[in-house]
């Protein structure tokens, strides 16, 4: 066996080294991107549920005085923009957590505190989020 041949097999030796590490690079980058969007839907459905929780202690927002009553708003606030957080993720993931909070969010902002915030505050949302809350009110007769 002469230097030509050693050459050559060692140039096929690094060339299918080079493609095992493509390989393996593409692998851990797709099992990477799967655990950030993990992740990122578990951070939002602990939003979710820390904000619903403490919108379960409050009273009826029609009997509040205005310390409470700007309490309450901030809680909406809490949870528009942690719904907000979960939609732009949806656009992202074929995860179903979108699908689950709508339900959540009818039951919502369909009550006259939650429609009196959301008729406050539409012109702050996302045009794209806002028309998707608009029609879960429009349709929330429909649950």
């Amino acid at each position: 066996m002469n230097w030509n041949e050693v050459g050559a097999i060692a140039e096929t030796l690094g060339a299918v080294a080079v493609f095992l590490t493509l390989v393996y690079l593409s692998l851990q980058i797709r099992q990477n991107t799967r655990a950030v969007k993990s992740s990122a839907v578990d951070a939002s459905i602990n939003s979710a549920m820390s904000v619903r929780s403490e919108l379960a202690h409050d009273a009826d927002p029609d009997s509040l005085n205005p310390t409470e009553e700007f309490r309450y708003m901030l809680q909406q606030q809490n949870i528009i923009w942690s719904a907000w957080n979960v939609y732009s993720q949806a656009k992202y993931s074929e995860t179903g957590v979108w699908k689950s909070q709508k339900l959540m969010l009818k039951n919502i902002y369909r009550t006259s505190g939650g429609r009196r915030f959301i008729d406050g505050y539409e012109n702050v949302l996302d045009s794209g989020f806002k028309s998707e809350i608009l029609k879960l009110l429009d349709n929330a007769s429909d649950t």
